[in-house]
């Protein structure tokens, strides 16, 4: 039933209208033109989110999404001020080195924020990142406030109905991380672990 769903099929469907003729990018490089620069103000951030759990058994896939976020400034195109583009998506089985290594990459392809989820087994990673990294990576703990309207999971679908958020594709067909990202929306129920 779609009416209790958290991600309502209308919320998915706005995002991916803001986000039709978009791409995921490898690198900023690739998103911008020869010459052209960022919107002044807009910023890229990478959310880690590890497949790691000491409490169940086995592990699962670790996440890494580059967000680029537009400002709501007058220099802003219009159709992008205080929006959220999905720029790139990475999943898979990994050790604690390749995660390591994949939010090196992210920061370096785009000069992002890493942010890495800092409960029970994600802790480990934070502490290696911190001491040993020369990019910025800083934990962001999910507890209660995961289901919070403001600022959990859910923030996420309120953003997506007010059209702030982009999904990646061209015409409805996506990447397949993308698609896996919008499989995880549709199936998502705050009794289980995200991602």
């Amino acid at each position: 039933n779609d009416n209790s769903a958290r991600f309502p099929k209308e919320f998915i469907d706005r995002a991916l209208f803001e986000g039709d003729g978009l791409f995921a990018a490898r690198s900023l490089a690739e998103m911008l033109e020869p010459g052209q620069e960022l919107y002044e103000g807009a910023f890229f951030t990478t959310g880690i989110d590890v497949g790691a759990s000491l409490k169940e058994k086995g592990s699962g896939l670790t996440v890494a999404v580059t967000i680029l976020t537009y400002p709501n400034l007058p220099t802003i195109p219009t159709n992008l001020r205080g929006t959220r583009q999905v720029v790139s998506v990475d999943a898979g089985r990994m050790t604690g080195p390749q995660i390591l290594d994949l939010a090196r990459s992210h920061h370096q392809r785009y000069g992002s924020i890493v942010f890495v989820e800092n409960n029970a087994a994600q802790v480990f990673l934070l502490q290696f990142a911190r001491e040993g990294e020369q990019f910025p990576v800083l934990g962001h703990h999910t507890g209660a406030n995961k289901w919070n309207p403001t600022y959990g999971v859910e923030s996420i679908a309120v953003e997506m109905s007010q059209g702030r958020i982009a999904l990646p594709n061209e015409h409805g067909t996506m990447e397949p991380e993308v698609a896996a990202l919008v499989a995880e929306m549709r199936s998502y129920s705050p009794s289980d672990h995200t991602g």
